[in-house]
């Protein structure tokens, strides 16, 4: 599927930066077990370490940025194109298009990955991804993606980051996104 990313955004927009912020920089995610693709200087760890240090954290601060964040805020475009956004959008393009139409196999249909949220369709795009996009004039937008697993981190702690334990991780995300998808699968077969 062809998915347009959100507009970059203000501080006070919660668009595709403050996403950025509030999901991709968050550790809790681990979004740097799936970014394998990505150069290192656009990983989450090394745009974290290169916005102003806050406490609490700059993830925690995407709905009321203080002034030392608004203003670095542009820092944090290169990590949505070419981190955060470019790893959705490889999701995506592996995914077939949802159907615009409640009832008309995006509700849990046999090989269908994707289901009706209100005004939006949800799916697991792979790799512990919760992907949900809306339709906008033009195509599908995306509304949010975010791997739901949270994972236990101690504020400065730094996860194992060899091969077992990356890998343990991405099936306890994708077993999360599973089990999300299943339970809004059971609601829609209940209307």
């Amino acid at each position: 599927m062809k998915i347009r990313l959100l507009p970059n955004g203000r501080p006070d927009e919660h668009l595709g930066l403050s996403h950025t912020l509030k999901h991709y920089l968050r550790p809790q995610e681990m979004w740097v077990d799936i970014c394998d693709e990505v150069e290192p200087d656009h990983q989450p760890m090394s745009v974290a370490e290169a916005l102003p240090n806050h406490t609490p954290p700059a993830w925690e601060q995407w709905k009321n940025p203080p002034a030392e964040l608004r203003a670095a805020w542009a820092q944090l475009e290169p990590a949505y194109e070419h981190g955060y956004g470019a790893l959705i959008t490889r999701l995506a393009d592996a995914l077939p298009e949802p159907s615009r139409w409640v009832g008309s196999g995006d509700d849990g249909s046999p090989g269908q990955p994707w289901v009706v949220r209100d005004y939006r369709r949800a799916c697991h795009a792979g790799e512990g991804v919760l992907l949900m996009v809306r339709w906008r004039a033009g195509g599908w937008q995306l509304y949010t993606a975010l791997r739901p697993k949270d994972f236990k981190l101690k504020r400065h702690e730094c996860p194992p980051a060899d091969q077992r334990n990356v890998t343990i991780r991405r099936k306890l995300a994708e077993l999360d996104v599973g089990k999300r998808i299943a339970a809004w699968r059971a609601e829609e077969s209940k209307r």
